[in-house]
């Protein structure tokens, strides 16, 4: 596991940054105790500043993540959702099969839907 030390508004965080080389692929509305029922709780160390929850999942395409981005209490304060209210996800990837795999392990969950975009 490669790491970084970065410090933030917050807290200082050591992050695996194998994964943060992953970029925006794609993003989808569903609640999240459907992500933890298909992938468990978040399992990487939030940035506490813009994202609230994240997963690192190593998909047979390579590295992927989900996180929210700014819509939480990190970014906005009061303002923002608790963990458990946020629908809004982004999926990054090292390529656009990471986001696929991804989507169809959630879709699996569901019966097939296709979630919001």
């Amino acid at each position: 596991m490669n790491t970084k030390t970065i410090r933030s508004r917050w807290d200082i965080a050591i992050i695996d940054t194998d994964f943060k080389s992953t970029s925006l692929m794609d993003h989808f509305e569903i609640p999240y105790r459907e992500i933890v029922a298909v992938f468990g709780k978040q399992n990487a160390k939030n940035d506490g500043y813009k994202t609230d929850a994240e997963w690192e999942i190593n998909t047979p395409a390579g590295k992927g993540t989900i996180y929210n981005y700014k819509d939480g209490k990190n970014y906005l304060g009061e303002k923002g959702c608790i963990i458990e209210n946020i629908t809004d996800w982004h999926i990054g990837g090292e390529n656009k099969e990471c986001a696929e795999y991804i989507i169809n392990e959630l879709k699996k969950r569901n019966n097939g839907s296709r979630f919001e975009k």
